[in-house]
């Protein structure tokens, strides 16, 4: 059976990839999401790297996301262990999070 998990990030540098989670076995992302809580508009991104650090896959191109506002998405992907999930954003006010299905037989 596998580990469900949920992690999140409100605290990053703007305009800088910050890791969101480091997968430590085989996993599924159930959702992603990113809210932001401030009164103006923030673009932001989410990718997937692997263990080196290469990009893989573009979860959430670079977007302006309005002032209260979020975006999820609910695709599954398997992540391979140590794939990154990376975030960035241009302003303060953005949480990020995504629900993991975490094991090694996913």
């Amino acid at each position: 059976m596998a580990d469900l998990n949920s992690y999140y990030i409100s605290n990053y540098t703007n305009d800088t990839w910050t890791n969101l989670i480091t997968t430590s076995s085989k996993s599924l992302i159930l959702s992603i999401g990113a809210t932001n809580d401030s009164d103006d508009p923030v673009i932001c991104e989410i990718r997937i790297t692997d263990s080196t650090g290469t990009e893989q896959f573009k979860l959430l191109p670079s977007i302006e996301l309005p002032p209260h506002d979020g975006i999820s998405n609910s695709d599954r992907i398997v992540l391979q262990k140590g794939y990154k999930i990376d975030v960035k954003a241009s302003a303060p006010g953005v949480t990020f999070m995504v629900n993991l299905a975490e094991n090694e037989s996913i």
